[in-house]
């Protein structure tokens, strides 16, 4: 994870009061956290799945459920992935 921290600040003299100066400065830092607690894992609904791509990319997925309910002879041939 990472976090950015600004600050500034601003000081006057007590003899000139015009005279002043000011500052800014960031802080950018690294961590590392977890993306999310491991016992949530067994939270996700049925079919759904959560993956770590190439280049750190996290993904949340679902499979998809056909129903072939209507098609009368679904379970006596493959299914042609054209079709769908």
């Amino acid at each position: 994870m990472r976090w950015l921290a600004p600050s500034q600040g601003a000081t006057s003299g007590s003899v000139h009061p015009v005279a002043f100066t000011g500052s800014y400065q960031e802080s950018l830092g690294l961590e590392e956290a977890a993306l999310f607690a491991p016992e949530w894992l067994g939270l996700l609904p049925n079919l759904e799945y959560i993956a770590l791509l190439s280049g750190s990319r996290v993904v949340k997925g679902r499979l998809p459920i056909l129903d072939l309910s209507g098609e009368p002879d679904a379970l006596e041939r493959p299914v042609c992935l054209e079709r769908l």
